[in-house]
Order: C-alpha cells, then structure tokens, then sequence
C-alpha cells in the first residue's frame, strides 16, 4: 500500500502557489513573498500567506514548523544566503528543496534589481545536487541554468530517530 505524502510545506518566494499544482499529496502551504498581487493567486489555491520579504519572514518563523521548505527561483535576490540557509535548515523538520540560479555578470548587469550568483555555494548536508537547464528571463531573454539541491532534515527526537 503507497501512503499518500502529507504534512505542510513554507514555499519560500511562492508567487502565484503553483507548486500546489505539481505536487500531490495532502500539504498545508504557506507562502512568502513580497509581491502582494501574486498572493492573491496563491490564496485561491489554498495557501496560507505572508506578505513580507523573505529576510523579514523567515527569521521570524519557528524552529521545526515546518516538514518541507522549497525555496525556488528566488535565492538570488537575497544577499546574505548563508544567513537564509541556516535558517531555512533551521525550519524544516524533514526537508529542503531548493533552487541556486547561476547568473552571469551580463544578467546581473542588464537586470533592474539586485541579483546575486549563489552558484557556488558550497552545502555539505546536501544529499542530492545538480545543474539544469533552468529557464530563460522573460525580460532579457537571457537563460539561465540552476542548480537544484535536495537537503534531508538532520534532526532528530528526543529518543535519536530522525524526523
């Protein structure tokens, strides 16, 4: 018998929710993001929402709230991503799918904010990491490959088994 994944989910940079169309399961969302038309799409879908940057949200969320963070396309607009993974990894009790977009110096040139190449950020506890041919900016026509990283939860309960 294949159990039905379940559990909630903070989507980091959520936009519009459309991760809730491509995952099956029974997920609680919340999503964060600053673009507050963009939340009113991911209400429609059932998340619950945070009108905030992610630097403001995500310090303020608890320890362990959450079985799954995903942080896609949207990592390279914060600058102190060290700080950000911490306390992402700090957040998720099971795991963390994210996504580190490699921007060349003409992209973060040619964009209207600030964006930062986290490419290389090293991430030890990853389990699964890899480059893909991501997506191509709608505004510059530039492509762009991301790097896709899978961290399982290193925590663990009070008796040593993992979460």
């Amino acid at each position: 018998m294949h159990k039905e994944p379940h559990g909630s989910i903070l989507d980091i940079g959520c936009g519009t929710g459309l991760l809730k169309d491509f995952l099956r399961g029974d997920f609680h969302y919340t999503g964060v993001d600053v673009a507050n038309n963009m939340l009113d799409y991911a209400l429609l879908r059932g998340y619950t929402v945070k009108h905030k940057s992610f630097e403001e949200a995500i310090p303020e969320i608890s320890y362990s709230s959450y079985d799954f963070v995903f942080a896609l396309g949207c990592l390279l607009f914060i600058e102190d991503i060290h700080s950000t993974l911490r306390h992402i990894n700090r957040i998720a009790r099971q795991g963390i799918i994210l996504s580190l977009d490699q921007l060349t110096q003409e992209y973060i040139n040619k964009f209207k904010v600030r964006v930062y190449d986290h490419s290389t950020v090293i991430i030890p506890e990853a389990k699964e990491d890899y480059f893909i041919r991501g997506w191509t900016s709608p505004t510059i026509g530039m492509t762009i490959n991301t790097r896709i990283i899978y961290i399982p939860s290193s925590k663990t309960n009070d008796e040593g088994e993992s979460l």
